[in-house]
C-alpha cells in the first residue's frame, strides 16, 4: 500500500477529507488507485469539552473521487448547495458519474418525500442517450431496491 496523501482538516466552518491512495490486491496482483475530496461546510456550537464535531450542523460541500484499476475506472463529484434536516433533504448539483466510457449527470434533491423507503423521488439522472429518470425509479427498476410501503 502507497499513502501519498491523507489528511483531515476540521474548523468551526469546515469539515475536509482528502486523500490519495493505491495498494496492490493480493492474490491477482491488480493495483487499485483512488483519490479524491469530501468537504462539508457548516456551522457549529460548542460541544462537550469543546468538541467541534459534536454539534456540527452541514450546509453544503463538494464531493470529488476517482477510483481506478488497469481495466476499470470511476469519477463520482458534485456539490451540495444546502441541507436540510426535518426532514432530511440534501440539495445537490452539478452531479457526474463516469463509469469507464459512460456517464450520468444528476441533480435536484435527495430525499425521501414519499416514505417508501426509496430516496430519490427528486434527484434527476440525466443519461447520455437523452433519457431522464428519477433516481428513485433507477434504483427500484435496475438495482432491485424494494419500497417498504406505496406513497
Amino acid at each position: 500500500m502507497d499513502l501519498a496523501t491523507l489528511s483531515l482538516t476540521t474548523s468551526s466552518t469546515r469539515l475536509g477529507l482528502e486523500w490519495n491512495l493505491s495498494l496492490l490486491v493480493q492474490g491477482n496482483d491488480s493495483a487499485l488507485h483512488t483519490q479524491g475530496q469530501v468537504v462539508v461546510n457548516g456551522s457549529t456550537t460548542p460541544g462537550i469539552c469543546g468538541s467541534l464535531l459534536e454539534n456540527f450542523n452541514p450546509s453544503s460541500g463538494e464531493v470529488s473521487l476517482d477510483l481506478s484499476t488497469p481495466t476499470k475506472s470511476l469519477h463520482l463529484e458534485f456539490r451540495v448547495t444546502q441541507v436540510e434536516e426535518n426532514p432530511m433533504r440534501i440539495h445537490i448539483q452539478n452531479g457526474l458519474l463516469r463509469v469507464d466510457s459512460k456517464v450520468v449527470t444528476f441533480e435536484g434533491i435527495l430525499d425521501d418525500q414519499n416514505n417508501n423507503c426509496v430516496p430519490g423521488e427528486n434527484l434527476t439522472l440525466h443519461f447520455a442517450g437523452g433519457q431522464a429518470m428519477s433516481l428513485e425509479d433507477f434504483l427500484t427498476q435496475y438495482m432491485g431496491a424494494q419500497p417498504c410501503n406505496q406513497p
